[in-house]
């Protein structure tokens, strides 16, 4: 779970949108990757645009060493390929050769954000894993993890059960009777073994 640093692009325009040079002043996209914090997770809002890629191998990296959690897209990314090789959880809607500058302007960062239609503030808490991400707003953070813990801890129980021949049923979901043996695992300290 991390904190994002929101980065909103909107659509190009080829009388606007030129590959950027040293002598430019810095744009929102230097920014987020200069400033974004350490430990915290890029969210990218491209309102789904899946022409060019967000991000390529070089910022990817630039991110992962400054600190960064990761990242989080509703558009592409470039050079997948070698950003998948990287130890930087990255998740991204498509893969696409051609860079931002060609369909994308980046215009603000810390800015509240639509990412595949679910609003992501600034101070909200990103989970993410092999499954996908999650957008938590701040004010449930608390309650969601408590949830979560006491979720994840009932199917590590009915796993154990399941995996000892017990059939779904009566055990997924619980009944009032499989509940009663979930509470005496959970006193018993969680053994292995169920």
């Amino acid at each position: 779970a991390a904190p994002p640093f929101p980065w909103r692009y909107i659509p190009g325009r080829e009388d606007l949108d030129k590959p950027p040079s040293p002598a430019d002043p810095p744009s929102p996209q230097r920014t987020a990757i200069e400033e974004s914090p350490a430990g915290s997770v890029l969210v990218i809002g491209t309102e789904g645009n899946l022409r060019s890629g967000t991000l390529g191998d070089i910022l990817a990296l630039r991110l992962k060493v400054r600190g960064l959690a990761g990242v989080l897209s509703d558009g592409a990314m470039r050079d997948s390929p070698v950003i998948g090789k990287f130890d930087f959880p990255v998740y991204c809607a498509a893969a696409a050769a051609p860079p931002s500058m060609a369909n994308l302007r980046p215009v603000e960062t810390q800015v509240p954000l639509g990412v595949c239609g679910v609003p992501v503030y600034p101070g909200d808490v990103v989970v993410a894993d092999e499954d996908g991400a999650v957008i938590v707003p701040r004010p449930l953070a608390d309650e969601v993890a408590r949830d979560s813990f006491e979720q994840e801890r009932l199917e590590k129980f009915v796993a154990i059960r399941i995996g000892k021949g017990h059939p779904i049923e009566g055990t997924y979901p619980p009944t009032d009777e499989t509940q009663k043996l979930y509470q005496a695992w959970i006193k018993a300290g969680e053994p292995a073994g169920g």
